[in-house]
């Protein structure tokens, strides 16, 4: 998986025609979902190196499109991903530059990636893989708090967070980004942020918190990511229960 990643140049991925890529993600995405780990594992590393990739791809060709990623729906939920509908996003007979089909294949990977880390949390995938995914997606994490308080679901980025959030070996990705633990604490401070929203955002610390209790964990690593940002995490929950409290 790591020669993939080394040696499978950019412009391969721009060769693919959107029917082809958007039929590689949805057979990822089945495959994830339906076959267990015994039959899975051995091929994992390869496919998500696929998948990063293309999602990396996405990111250049958006910039390049001048569509500002602060744009309302440039990350789709997971909802917003499910049904057949979706399978008319993208077909070959449309323009290759066309920012919303990157945007439709980045959402894709993105949930593609929560489903894997949901289900194999304990997978090493290598630094050359986060290296390339986090890259990725610094453009969205930039934007986060903005998307976050408009979105009426989560994003699909956002789910993947949420899974790191479980994970001993994964919870010390949320640290790569200075400010990105500190952005979805205060998700709960926005008051056009939805119900979806804020449960999931709950939901996250509730993880965190679940991970420090257990004593055997790594400690430091849980401290860049929990302790660092404990400020802005009690003050973003007072502010939702004091809310709460003024609204009976």
């Amino acid at each position: 998986a790591s020669e993939i990643l080394n040696n499978f140049a950019p412009y391969l991925v721009d060769a693919l025609s959107w029917k082809k890529i958007w039929g590689f993600l949805h057979v990822t995405e089945d495959i994830v979902s339906i076959f267990d780990e015994p039959h899975l594992v051995p091929f994992l590393g390869l496919l998500m190196s696929c998948v990063v990739l293309i999602l990396a791809n996405c990111t250049p060709s958006l910039s390049s499109s001048g569509i500002s990623e602060s744009t309302s729906g440039n990350n789709c939920s997971i909802s917003d991903l499910d049904g057949s509908d979706n399978d008319e996003v993208l077909d070959d007979n449309m323009d290759k530059k066309d920012s919303k089909h990157f945007k439709a294949v980045r959402s894709l990977c993105l949930k593609i990636t929560y489903l894997v880390l949901n289900k194999y949390e304990n997978y090493d995938f290598g630094a050359g893989f986060w290296d390339l995914f986090f890259n990725s997606v610094k453009p969205l994490i930039a934007n986060f708090k903005k998307e976050g308080a408009s979105g009426k679901n989560p994003s699909a980025l956002f789910y993947c967070f949420l899974a790191m959030s479980k994970s001993y070996k994964l919870v010390t990705l949320l640290s790569r980004h200075e400010n990105l633990v500190a952005d979805i604490f205060s998700l709960l401070t926005i008051p056009t942020a939805s119900e979806p929203v804020l449960s999931n955002v709950l939901m996250f610390i509730n993880n965190l918190l679940e991970l420090d209790m257990e004593r055997d964990s790594d400690i430091v690593s849980l401290e860049r990511v929990l302790i660092q940002n404990l400020d802005v995490l009690l003050s973003s929950l007072h502010f939702l229960f004091s809310k709460k409290n003024a609204s009976k």
